[in-house]
């Protein structure tokens, strides 16, 4: 081989070698951006996940916090129509 053909191999084989490097770098950070997606959807998930079970736990406690709030109501009437006879003179 001559020097001219052995520098032109050796130059093509450089080059060679900086694609490849190239494309692993570029595939390196493809795999880290989906890396990074994958995260960002997991703690979202996680959020959902911890909603939902509020939520069931809120719809579970719902008919008793009614069921309280009726009877507070109720007695504040019962309350205020008692001062309202009491004032009228009746009582």
């Amino acid at each position: 081989m001559t020097d001219t053909t052995q520098n032109t191999a050796t130059v093509l084989a450089e080059l060679n070698v900086q694609e490849l490097i190239a494309r692993i770098r570029k595939t390196q950070a493809e795999t880290d951006k989906l890396v990074e997606e994958g995260r960002k959807f997991a703690v979202e998930q996680h959020k959902l996940t911890a909603e939902a079970q509020k939520l069931q736990r809120d719809h579970g406690l719902a008919p008793w916090s009614m069921t309280i709030a009726l009877v507070s109501a109720g007695a504040a009437l019962a309350v205020a129509i008692t001062a309202l006879l009491k004032s009228a003179g009746i009582l």
